[in-house]
């Protein structure tokens, strides 16, 4: 039996600044019917910035879901038609100043797999100087 699910209707039941819920109804494989909640996001990238030494650069951000400042490497989302790579040296250069010598794809994931159309992408970065 093929595992799919097909949409059979969707309900936008909020558009926000990065994320839009929806709540669908799907066939399921067996032909019964579920509720499905999905979080669109833009999708992300994080960088993790590492030094020949093996020194990885690290932010303070403050995160207001959490009401408090968390340690983090720089990430962020993408914008509009943005390309992971671009992103990816964008917040980087944001976040800490500095620029990528090189830069590798590590990983796409599907970061909140269970709700949420968002992509994360991991890319490492070796810095050509620091700040």
């Amino acid at each position: 039996m093929e595992l799919i699910e097909q949409k059979l209707k969707t309900l936008t039941s909020y558009h926000g600044v990065i994320v839009n819920v929806r709540l669908d109804e799907a066939r399921l494989p067996d032909g019964s019917t579920a509720k499905r909640e999905v979080v669109e996001h833009p999708g992300g990238v994080t960088v993790l910035p590492l030094e020949p030494d093996g020194t990885v650069w690290c932010v303070r951000q403050y995160r207001y879901p959490f009401s408090r400042t968390l340690l983090e490497v720089p990430a962020g989302k993408l914008e509009p038609g943005e390309a992971p790579e671009l992103a990816a040296a964008r917040e980087l250069s944001e976040e800490t100043g500095l620029t990528a010598g090189r830069m590798r794809l590590k990983q796409s994931a599907q970061t909140w797999m269970n709700f949420s159309s968002k992509l994360g992408n991991v890319k490492s970065k070796i810095p050509e100087h620091s700040i």
